[in-house]
């Protein structure tokens, strides 16, 4: 029976992945790397769908929100700068507005 080191196994495990002389790295993925190639292949649609409906969901529960808790100009006008930023894509122009209300709440309670 022939018997084998440890070193001439490993020695033999590491040529098992070579490239002419040169030892190949064995690559190794994280669960993160795993996670986002998952994600890459799953349904382009369902994802925009999915995501979409979590949106406006969230969106009608703010604007709830708002309503609830400012007076109907002051609720009107935040509304419109949430939907303007939306549309602009910048959403400077809602915290322009809310920080406004902030700053008159504080000065009015001073």
């Amino acid at each position: 029976m022939k018997s084998t080191s440890y070193c001439q196994t490993i020695y033999t495990q590491a040529t098992k992945y070579s490239i002419g002389n040169e030892p190949m790295k064995r690559t190794t993925r994280s669960i993160l790397e795993e996670l986002n190639s998952i994600h890459r292949t799953t349904d382009n649609e369902a994802l925009i769908q999915s995501t979409g409906n979590n949106l406006i969901e969230s969106s009608i529960n703010l604007l709830n929100r708002i309503t609830d808790s400012y007076d109907a100009d002051t609720a009107a006008e935040l509304e419109r700068r949430f939907i303007n930023s939306i549309r602009s894509g910048d959403p400077r122009k809602f915290k322009r507005g809310v920080d406004k209300i902030v700053e008159s709440r504080k000065s009015d309670d001073s």
